[in-house]
């Protein structure tokens, strides 16, 4: 959000407004191409929701095939509702949902044609079950953990490092739930199999003595809360292999199938799916694969969520998990 500064510490929001939309409204006319993407005014309306069944639909279309503008709808559409929580202990009556809107959309607009984005790299499983754990109790995250994850997964000689780093991602993610949840049972289980897992993988002996020491802790009365977040040698040692990315991939799989099934819409950052779509694009990977990828990606641009979206997602993440 905009915050003031000196020079203009008495200025009234509306005036800071129009002399920021302005502005930025001439960098849009200079960087932008109007022929190809929609204008900041149709991308607010649509935000808004003021846009007709055909115009709504036009946009729709665009935004599946054009990166910025998704990521300046999605992001729009979080400001808009962070605006909307301030208004609920401010007596800001002066500007309607609509103008929340455009000035969000124009903030976007600034930071992605104004000035240079940082690029995107997936959250560790870490931070992403903590935003998880902000809208979902750690138990009934825990309980979300399937028994299946708990089995082996048959690895042996000669499976592909990318799986195993996948699949140890998956392992992660449930990991962390069941720290977090102070779920003994379930992180001695998870741990034995993020254990199985690596046991395959070359110069992994190194990683696996640090999870039988946390499961020797853990059996011996270490609150295994103690635990929770301590997985940089295994990120590390998937880095020094080059499969990082696919560490990631599961981390965000599991986290993603956790966060449908508990309806938890905040989980769903519109950039994680892009990351994957174009960073294991050209790899030996399931069509299938991309088919689910592109499944989530049409649900977290519509922004519903409805109940039959969380399902949708659910599945799409089940798929992925399966295939993988």
């Amino acid at each position: 959000m905009v915050t003031d500064n000196s020079s203009g510490k008495h200025m009234k929001k509306e005036e800071k407004d129009e002399i920021l939309g302005r502005a930025l409204a001439r960098a849009v006319k200079e960087s932008a191409q109007a022929d190809e993407c929609p204008s900041d005014e149709e991308l607010s309306a649509f935000i808004d929701g003021t846009l007709d069944e055909q115009q709504r639909n036009k946009v729709m279309g665009h935004l599946s095939h054009c990166d910025k503008c998704y990521e300046v709808v999605s992001m729009a559409r979080e400001m808009a509702e962070e605006e909307k929580e301030e208004r609920k202990t401010k007596r800001s009556w002066y500007y309607a949902p609509i103008a929340i809107a455009a000035a969000a959309v124009l903030v976007i607009l600034f930071k992605f044609v104004i000035q240079i984005p940082s690029p995107y790299s997936p959250p560790s499983s870490t931070h992403m079950v903590a935003t998880l754990a902000k809208n979902t109790d750690a138990k009934s995250l825990s309980n979300s953990v399937r028994d299946e994850g708990l089995v082996s997964y048959g690895f042996g000689a000669g499976i592909p490092l990318e799986k195993i780093s996948f699949r140890t991602g998956v392992c992660l993610t449930d990991l962390n739930i069941s720290l977090m949840a102070e779920d003994k049972p379930k992180s001695l289980h998870v741990i034995n199999r993020v254990i199985l897992t690596l046991q395959p993988v070359e110069g992994s002996a190194e990683v696996i003595s640090f999870y039988k020491s946390i499961s020797e802790k853990i059996e011996e009365g270490v609150s295994p809360g103690e635990f929770f977040g301590k997985s940089e040698k295994t990120e590390q040692f998937f880095k020094d292999k080059e499969v990082l990315l696919y560490l990631r991939f599961g981390e965000w799989a599991e986290g993603g199938r956790i966060g449908a099934l508990t309806k938890n819409r905040e989980f769903f950052d519109i950039r994680a799916a892009d990351y994957f779509i174009e960073n294991l694009r050209g790899k030996d990977l399931p069509q299938g694969l991309f088919t689910s990828l592109d499944e989530i990606k049409g649900v977290v641009v519509r922004n519903e969520f409805t109940d039959n979206d969380f399902k949708h997602l659910e599945r799409a993440f089940i798929n992925i998990v399966q295939m993988m």
